[in-house]
């Protein structure tokens, strides 16, 4: 099994088939509405997928857990050791449990992620969506039909964790529960909810070993994960108005809504802690000629942009390219999302600051499990190349402490969506000592360029 995850997707939106390769740095290459967004919202829509715990709902499962779990509590409050057996059993329930409530809860995830019914999402003639994540044991599978979402399969190497168990009472009414990897809890067990809380606790804990530095449903990254979409600049234009945008423009997408919540946590955040925090987009912000400040107005806090001329100006009343970029330079600078997923970051930029951008990016691959980026800009990609190359001859260019922002060839997937005959192609593009190489690259320039080009014969025929 290898290190990173692989997502395949088949009848999904525009796509017949794309198998995803992903790594801590992974780019969507591409022109305007090929389907690189529809990618993206779907990682986003399984990465937010709940952590646990879930309630039972199944009257069979909450039948067997009562009866089990009454046992459990039973010896547990006479200072007894309960049989494994018994643990194994209710941990099966607890497992069962949490696939139905994935298949219940992404039915509704990807109707607000996409603000679209089930059967939009499924390609034109075909029946269902499927989706397949790979894990350490084996794929965990979920198909996805007009009628709802159910979960074929889930794999998280159940065996494993069960074999691997160990119980133990360590006086009257105190149950232990550990994994021979580490993982440990210790809780006193009165009723069925105290049962329930622990063993989800338990699998929680185990999948967050399981799955470490792995994309996988949202166990680690529901709480940990940001997705900056491509209407960042224009939401951010509006989010302080006297009016809901939902009441301009219909409800909107979980995306949209999200990044609303997160324009003014952030705020709070670095406010609160200061903007040492920031200090790592300084170049960046830099090049964009513009300085931060964090403002308590109206008893919270609020993002106001210096501009070289002295102007100082909330967020929201910044020009379009600071607007679009002040969000991407705070969330790669921050350590704590786990997962970033940015739609065009080089927006509105001029080649001087993509460079400074991708520097950024490069930082932030270091202390982030997953950046995932859609863009069409080349500027980007030569700027990614340049810094690849670095890594080869970091310890040359230490003195112009550029070694830093090196880049490792193996933590970046790269994918080049075209169109063809109808569906969206996935092609997954080599990433080498040198970045991608130059016969893959101009496949990147032929597929961008090709209607500048076709404007260019245009022009010369007229």
């Amino acid at each position: 099994m290898s290190e990173y995850t692989v997502v395949t997707v088949d009848d999904f939106g525009p796509f017949q088939h794309a198998e995803i390769k992903l790594k801590p740095l992974t780019i969507f290459i591409g022109r305007n509405s090929v389907g690189k967004s529809m990618l993206m919202r779907l990682l986003w829509a399984l990465a937010s997928t709940p952590t646990l715990p879930l309630p039972i709902t199944s009257t069979s499962h909450e039948e067997v857990f009562k009866k089990t779990a009454g046992s459990i509590i039973e010896c547990v409050g006479r200072g007894l050791k309960p049989s494994e057996d018994d643990v194994r059993s209710i941990v099966r329930v607890c497992i069962d449990a949490f696939k139905e409530g994935i298949g219940e809860f992404l039915k509704d995830q990807i109707r607000k992620v996409f603000n679209a019914e089930l059967e939009d999402v499924i390609r034109v003639g075909a029946e269902a969506a499927r989706v397949s994540i790979s894990s350490p044991c084996g794929p965990t599978v979920i198909t996805i039909r007009k009628d709802g979402v159910r979960v074929d399969e889930l794999n998280i190497c159940l065996d494993d964790l069960l074999n691997g168990l160990v119980v133990d009472v360590p006086k009257a009414g105190i149950l232990s529960i550990s994994h021979l990897k580490g993982v440990s809890i210790v809780r006193s067990v009165k009723t069925f909810y105290d049962i329930e809380s622990l063993i989800n606790e338990l699998i929680g804990k185990y999948l967050d070993l399981l799955f470490v530095r792995r994309f996988y449903l949202g166990f680690k990254f529901r709480e940990s994960s940001i997705f900056l979409p491509d209407s960042r600049a224009g939401i951010l234009r509006l989010v302080l108005k006297p009016y809901r945008l939902s009441t301009l423009f219909g409800p909107l997408s979980t995306v949209d809504e999200e990044f609303i919540d997160l324009t003014f946590s952030f705020a709070e955040v670095v406010g609160e802690v200061g903007r040492d925090l920031i200090g790592i987009a300084g170049d960046f912000l830099k090049e964009l000629g513009c300085e931060l400040s964090f403002k308590p107005v109206g008893g919270v806090y609020t993002i106001y942009v210096r501009t070289w001329s002295g102007k100082e100006l909330p967020l929201h009343q910044a020009p379009s390219g600071i607007r679009e970029s002040v969000m991407t330079a705070i969330t790669l600078a921050l350590p704590d999302p786990a997962l970033v997923l940015i739609e065009e970051p080089e927006a509105h930029l001029h080649p001087r600051a993509i460079i400074e951008l991708t520097k950024l990016i490069a930082l932030a691959v270091h202390y982030k499990d997953f950046i995932i980026l859609s863009t069409h800009s080349d500027h980007l990609i030569i700027a990614l190349n340049n810094l690849i190359t670095l890594w080869g001859v970091k310890d040359r260019v230490k003195e112009l402490d550029l070694s830093k922002v090196a880049l490792n060839p193996d933590v970046v997937s790269a994918y080049l969506i075209t169109v063809d005959d109808g569906k969206a192609v996935v092609h997954e593009l080599r990433v080498e000592d040198t970045g991608i190489p130059e016969d893959e690259f101009a496949k990147i320039s032929e597929e961008l360029l090709e209607e500048r080009s076709k404007l260019y014969d245009w022009l010369q025929k007229s």
